[in-house]
């Protein structure tokens, strides 16, 4: 969803995602852009990634973020990226990394299909991938926080490890998102100070 004062809440369309790309553009404290700030429903799922880098590398001049989501949809980015930028057809996109996304591990301690997919297609084409476990202490991993930041940088380094592993130097970046569970429902809390400390 999006909201805004003069047209309140609705469904995200891909008019409002390129509006907010505007407003990231012109904010000189974001870094980047284009990630997914609202999902354009107005748009066909399997499409949807195309649109969205369309209107990343058509408005703004940022480093865009877009969906690691396995190997097709890595790969069509990246042919994208490579028209932009008047690329050979190879996985490379000329001038270095102009993309990346998160590539989430399934703590504890997995990387499925779809998430090494789009690792390995955006390293060996020289884009950056965030490698960030997502951890919730009690749930996903031991409760205290010193076992839960452990489970964290194993899992972290095995994929950063790999990106290497598949192009030497590929960037990547140390992600890490470690809270914890409200033992009492079994919820995500976030806002804690266990939360904090990771």
């Amino acid at each position: 969803y999006v909201q805004d004062r003069e047209r309140g809440r609705r469904t995200g369309t891909l008019a409002d995602l390129e509006e907010l790309m505007k407003l990231g553009q012109m904010a000189s404290v974001l870094h980047f852009a284009c990630w997914e700030q609202v999902t354009p429903q107005d748009v066909p799922l399997n499409v949807r990634h195309l649109h969205r880098l369309r209107a990343g590398l058509t408005l703004t001049d940022k480093p865009v973020m877009e969906a690691a989501h396995g190997r097709i949809i890595s790969a069509d980015n990246i042919a994208l990226a490579r028209l932009a930028f008047r690329g050979e057809p190879t996985t490379e996109v000329p001038g270095g990394p102009i993309m990346g996304d998160v590539i989430n591990v399934n703590s504890p301690l997995r990387y499925d299909a779809r998430m090494l997919g789009g690792l390995i297609t955006y390293a060996r084409a020289g884009q950056a991938t965030f490698i960030t476990p997502f951890i919730l202490a009690g749930a996903m991993s031991p409760i205290s926080m010193a076992a839960a930041l452990a489970q964290q940088n194993a899992e972290a380094l095995a994929g950063i490890a790999l990106t290497q592993l598949v192009r030497r130097g590929a960037p990547v970046v140390y992600g890490g998102f470690t809270t914890n569970v409200d033992l009492r429902s079994g919820s995500p809390a976030f806002g804690t100070p266990e939360g904090a400390w990771a």
